[in-house]
């Protein structure tokens, strides 16, 4: 069976990747109240944002720089990244391989920054196994930015793709593995 033209698009994060800082900031911060005073007094959202433009690393190391009373908390957003990750969301993985394996194109699209996805993909190398990707750091765009967006789209369609999980982020249509517009 082929996919009569169509390609499914994925998002990674908690669509095939279970990523949450509190799977590592639970155990360097571990009272909750302590935690969220740590995650409300630092700008994490524009720090990730950053790193999804580009690299995180350098980003992170930024940070840190900026607010040497956190340092030791913010260094391990990405010295210890991989303690983020809860693994594979095993049903989704199983789910998209059953398609390729059925002819149905199947993309990546992932607002992950450069250096964050080479080392997920290092981690869990099913993440690779897409017939294209887009990653927002190569590409130095956030994923929400301007090569077209949706809006919490699950298993529905933009722009003749279909999207599974895409809460934000650019929707490009065909050109290379690994592509950069």
């Amino acid at each position: 069976m082929t996919s009569g033209g169509k390609t499914l698009v994925w998002d990674i994060g908690s669509v095939l990747l279970d990523w949450s800082p509190d799977y590592l900031f639970g155990q360097l911060i571990p009272d909750e109240a302590a935690r969220q005073a740590f995650y409300s007094r630092l700008p994490l959202d524009e720090m990730n944002l950053d790193g999804d433009r580009g690299k995180l690393e350098p980003t992170v190391a930024r940070l840190a720089e900026n607010h040497p009373e956190d340092a030791m908390l913010i260094l391990p957003w990405w010295a210890a990244w991989d303690r983020m990750c809860g693994g594979l969301i095993e049903e989704m993985v199983s789910l998209r391989n059953t398609l390729r394996s059925a002819g149905t194109p199947c993309w990546a699209l992932t607002n992950f920054a450069a250096d964050s996805w080479d080392r997920g993909v290092d981690l869990y190398p099913e993440l690779g196994a897409f017939d294209g990707l887009v990653v927002s750091g190569d590409m130095n765009v956030e994923g929400s930015s301007t090569l077209g967006t949706t809006s919490a789209v699950t298993g529905g369609t933009a722009d003749g793709l279909n999207v599974v999980g895409a809460s934000n982020g650019l929707l490009a249509k065909f050109g290379g593995n690994r592509t950069v517009f």
